[in-house]
Order: structure tokens, then C-alpha cells, then sequence
């Protein structure tokens, strides 16, 4: 209800997008530290879902961890960004990492109070969703 019956990664809904099936999942995997809860919680159609867990079949579970237990988007962001530096960063998994809906939004503040040099990087060929990269 929450998510409006819509896929919160490719906007697939019951309403535009026949035999669509939605399901639940974790944002950062349990595995990885993440829990079962509201905020942690988000609606994906299966090809998401199923695309979804090649994100994060190379990342550092100890990382991810800690990074689900920090208190805010801003600080996971931060923690994630330093984590990765001079290295563009997908913004799904941006949005997935710091686990709110207004990512960019925590982003724009992490930035402001930070002063740390994040700079959008627009779609191209060897980024066809655009990135982030954060210089160090």
C-alpha cells in the first residue's frame, strides 16, 4: 500500500504494466545486516528483485553491515562514498544503500554539511544510468 502498488526501481504497477508481479523485499539484505523493517522494506517486480541481487553479489558483507547500522541515510551514504572513492557508484545502489526514499535528498545534505566532492556523472554508454562518484 505503502509503495502504491508500483515497483520502486522500474515503476512496473498493477495498473499500467500487465502480469506484473510484485513482490517484497529487503533493501540491504538480511545477510548483509539489514532487517525486517519498514524502512528497510520495499516493493520490486520479480525482474528487479532478480536483478537486484547481482548488486551486491560483490560487495563486502562486513561493509554493508555496518553501514545497515548506522542511524541515517546520510551517514550510510558517507560511510559507502569513503568506502569507494574515485570509483562511480550506480545510483540504484545509492538509493538501496541509504535505504529512505528521498535518497537524493540526503545526499544533497550529506554534501552541504560535509563539504565532501560527490559529483553526478550523466548517462553514457559505460554508465547508462548516470553515477555518483565521490574525489578524494
Amino acid at each position: 500500500q505503502r509503495d502504491n502498488s508500483t515497483c520502486q526501481r522500474c515503476g512496473a504497477n498493477i495498473y499500467n504494466t500487465p502480469n506484473v508481479k510484485l513482490v517484497i523485499d529487503h533493501k540491504i539484505p538480511v545477510d548483509m545486516g539489514g532487517t525486517t523493517t519498514i524502512d528497510n522494506l520495499w516493493t520490486l517486480c520479480t525482474d528487479c528483485n532478480g536483478g537486484k541481487k547481482s548488486f551486491f553479489s560483490d560487495e563486502d558483507a562486513t561493509l554493508m553491515k555496518e553501514i545497515s547500522g548506522l542511524s541515517s541515510a546520510q551517514r550510510r551514504l558517507k560511510l559507502y562514498f569513503e568506502y569507494y572513492p574515485n570509483k562511480v557508484i550506480d545510483p540504484t545502489k545509492l538509493q538501496i544503500v541509504a535505504a529512505v526514499r528521498d535518497w537524493e535528498r540526503a545526499l544533497r545534505k550529506l554534501r552541504q554539511d560535509t563539504g565532501m566532492d560527490i559529483q553526478y556523472i550523466r548517462p553514457s554508454k559505460e554508465y547508462p544510468m548516470g553515477g555518483y562518484i565521490f574525489y578524494s
